[in-house]
């Protein structure tokens, strides 16, 4: 994996939105077929497994569109609208979301955010909480048993944006997150330790 410059990044985001985009069209007819089914056959385990299946993966579609879609200019999102999102999004996992503003987001301040998020999850592998503020600057703080840092994955979230190095694609939002917060002109703060981290931008 090359390093995205600021040029290329738009491009990769476009790409992204239009992948979540097309997987969300089979998935909501499978969730429609499902429903059909159960109205016509009777509610089964099998049925609400496809059932829980299908919307804990368009959750996360709608999720990974934010954090690496296209954001478009001027584009908000409501925080009734998050919220839904993350509540669905922590059915069934071990990780729970606390979302604290009021107010809509810009996409762009949003995708820093939650590929920040997914930074978290990648050191809650013994699940916990993540709790999201915004004032002056957004918060980002999480509470766990355990929190596994890696120290190079975190490093890069701090140091100006680098070139991959050999980064797995599970951890692409350690190299987007640097980029996209060099484009808002924000400064990543981070305060951790073995059970708590905060962070700030």
């Amino acid at each position: 994996m090359k390093e995205l410059a600021d040029d290329t990044l738009d491009p990769v985001a476009l790409a992204c939105s239009r992948i979540c985009h097309d997987l969300v069209n089979p998935l909501s007819a499978i969730a429609g077929g499902a429903e059909l089914l159960g109205l016509q056959a009777g509610s089964s385990p099998e049925l609400a497994l496809v059932s829980e299946s299908v919307a804990a993966a368009m959750a996360r579609i709608r999720f990974f569109r934010i954090a690496f879609g296209a954001p478009g200019e001027g584009q908000s999102i409501a925080s009734r609208e998050i919220r839904t999102l993350l509540e669905e999004l922590q059915r069934g996992s071990r990780i729970q979301y606390d979302w604290r503003s009021e107010a809509a987001h810009h996409r762009a301040d949003l995708r820093a955010v939650f590929l920040l998020m997914q930074c978290c999850e990648t050191a809650m592998t013994a699940g916990g909480t993540i709790k999201v503020e915004n004032g002056d600057t957004w918060t980002i703080e999480v509470t766990a048993k355990r929190l596994n840092r890696d120290p190079a994955l975190w490093d890069r979230l701090t140091a100006p944006p680098r070139p991959a190095d050999g980064l797995p694609p599970s951890h692409v939002h350690f190299l987007l997150l640097p980029q996209v917060l060099s484009q808002l002109g924000r400064r990543l703060r981070i305060e951790a330790n073995e059970t708590a981290l905060t962070a700030r931008f």
